[in-house]
């Protein structure tokens, strides 16, 4: 299986459409984090996610804007002048742009199969980032106070290697993730909060 950001992109707008989350950031009270972090509907992420397979390596950089419960957008790039690829839910409308192209999506294309397969659950992604588990997923989890240390959830096992701090809240820096023949890592590298 050879991973390639582009290809797999349709797959993306599972996450879009089915994981989003309401209400604003604020200030967490100890102990309260994780509730905090899954109440969060604006927020913005930046890093790098590099996959491994039996037969293949590859990586990309990647950004997750989220600015309401309907409105998201998803983009990946990779280096030596590999395309943008960036998919966008606005609303009840999905988008998929990649260099001049842009398409308009049918969530059922994807909820039907006919999508390729992307790397990670994409269903359970926006709650990983976060370092939450997804809650409509049975999972076993190793905490350390608010802190995410493993996860196990649809047969993926996380582990959470570092954190930082952004608006007092402990957010993942790096993420391994691994599944039979899949592994592989985020880096996330910046967060920001909209009210």
């Amino acid at each position: 299986m050879r991973w390639r950001p582009a290809p797999y992109l349709l797959s993306l707008v599972i996450v879009l459409c089915g994981c989003s989350a309401t209400g604003t950031l604020q200030d967490a009270p100890p102990g309260d984090a994780a509730a905090t972090l899954s109440g969060l509907s604006a927020f913005k992420v930046n890093g790098r996610i590099a996959v491994q397979t039996a037969t293949d390596a590859s990586s990309a950089a990647i950004t997750w804007l989220q600015r309401s419960d309907t409105d998201a957008t998803l983009t990946l790039s990779g280096p030596l002048g590999m395309q943008a690829t960036t998919l966008r839910r606005d609303g009840e409308q999905i988008s998929l742009q990649q260099g001049d192209e842009i398409r308009w999506l049918e969530p059922e294309q994807l909820l039907s199969g006919e999508a390729p397969d992307w790397p990670l659950p994409l269903a359970e992604l926006g709650w990983w980032l976060r370092g939450l588990p997804a809650p409509a997923q049975a999972a076993r989890q190793i905490r350390s106070g608010d802190r995410l240390s493993r996860l196990e959830q649809s047969g993926w096992t996380l582990q959470y290697e570092e954190y930082q701090t952004f608006n007092g809240l402990p957010l993942p820096r790096r993420i391994r993730f691994s599944r039979d023949d899949v592994s592989g890592k985020l880096l996330l590298k910046n967060w920001t909060f909209s009210p």
